[in-house]
């Protein structure tokens, strides 16, 4: 795990994966946001502490659309899931 891979010691995923996806999608939005921000000041310890809890919400993320939709989202069952037309 590389510097920016490191998780928020605070934030505990199995917490995150009981909530629904869309807070966690709009938390990921408002997350983005304050990155921003943090890297237009320039203030690294918050830039540090964002990123953290970025890839903990990325993290969860991930693995909740992979127990709804599972791990091969290529398969012809997968897209079977999904109607678009």
């Amino acid at each position: 795990m590389g510097l920016n891979d490191m998780e928020h010691p605070g934030v505990d995923i199995n917490d995150l994966k009981k909530l629904p996806i869309k807070d966690v999608q709009d938390k990921l939005v408002l997350l983005t946001s304050r990155l921003n921000f943090a890297y237009t000041t320039q203030n690294q310890p918050l830039i540090y502490q964002l990123q953290m809890l970025l890839s903990v919400y990325n993290r969860a993320q991930i693995e909740m659309l992979n127990e709804k939709f599972g791990e091969d989202r290529n398969s012809k069952e997968a897209r079977n899931k999904i109607d678009i037309s």
